[in-house]
């Protein structure tokens, strides 16, 4: 009788949870597919598509995932071409490796704009920009995220940027000027060189004081051309009065968000003044 009532408690609780479940996954939409209900979150990328977009459920992460078709039908924003990803572009059914971070937009083409799409693999980011009517641009120069970092941790070659291709070999400077037509989707791809004989070698010192603050790095910048420098930080309290040639003293080389063309290897400092 003991047994009996045992196996009657317990088989309430496994139907107990058998409806529990059912109810968590009543919602829940099926991954691959798209999450119609706003107030999702489980595990989703979002894709951006023109003016519209879209949670894109996966069952787990940093696992292939099969991208989806277009779902913006709207003619006046022109022909889907493809799905930005970092600085690949990829077609519906191909598939890639998702994470929490990963985020996927349309590339389209534009009845009444050129586009232009950069992608920089080395850094894995992308440039994109639409120019209305027929326009005379520069292409782009230098890295997007204007991170620069010390020689990589795997022990690959320190290089720098040399010049843009298009897909069908062409080679475009950084700073060339090309023309954007409407309609027109141009696809650039970076290439790099680790030829340093051909770039000189700048080395950026924050130069606060504070080791703990400072984000020294270096970066090779082929000849001829520039390095932006952008501070990545201001410490409080204090105010930046430009990089310098020497920790002390010496000659201004340029300010915050200035372009600057160095003639020889070049070692820069941050100066500052206390507020």
């Amino acid at each position: 009788m003991k047994m009996k009532k045992q196996l009657t408690i317990l088989m309430a609780l496994l139907l107990c949870l058998s409806l529990f479940t059912a109810c968590q996954n009543k919602d829940k939409p099926t991954p691959g597919t798209e999450a119609t209900d706003t107030e999702y979150y489980g595990n989703s990328i979002n894709f951006v598509d023109g003016s519209t977009s879209f949670d894109f459920p996966v069952e787990d992460f940093d696992k292939e995932i099969t991208l989806p078709e277009s779902k913006n039908t709207n003619p006046e924003e022109g022909t889907f071409q493809g799905w930005i990803v970092e600085a690949s572009v990829y077609q519906p059914g191909d598939t890639i490796v998702a994470d929490e971070m990963t985020f996927v937009t349309a590339l389209r083409s534009d009845p009444n704009a050129g586009t232009l799409l950069c992608l920089d693999k080395e850094k894995g980011t992308y440039f994109l920009q639409a120019y209305s009517g027929e326009m005379e641009i520069s292409t782009p120069y230098t890295e997007f995220d204007y991170e620069a970092t010390e020689k990589p941790e795997d022990g690959s070659e320190d290089n720098f940027f040399d010049y843009w291709v298009d897909d069908a070999g062409n080679k475009y400077e950084g700073c060339d000027s090309i023309t954007i037509k409407n309609d027109d989707v141009l696809i650039l791809t970076s290439v790099y060189s680790t030829d340093l004989s051909n770039a000189y070698r700048v080395d950026v010192y924050y130069n606060t004081g504070d080791s703990e603050l400072d984000q020294d790095y270096h970066r090779y910048v082929k000849k001829g051309f520039f390095l932006p420098l952008m501070l990545m930080f201001e410490p409080a309290g204090y105010h930046f009065d430009g990089w310098y040639d020497a920790p002390e003293g010496g000659n201004l080389l340029a300010q915050d968000m200035d372009n600057y063309t160095p003639k020889e290897d070049t070692k820069i400092y941050g100066h500052w003044t206390k507020k």
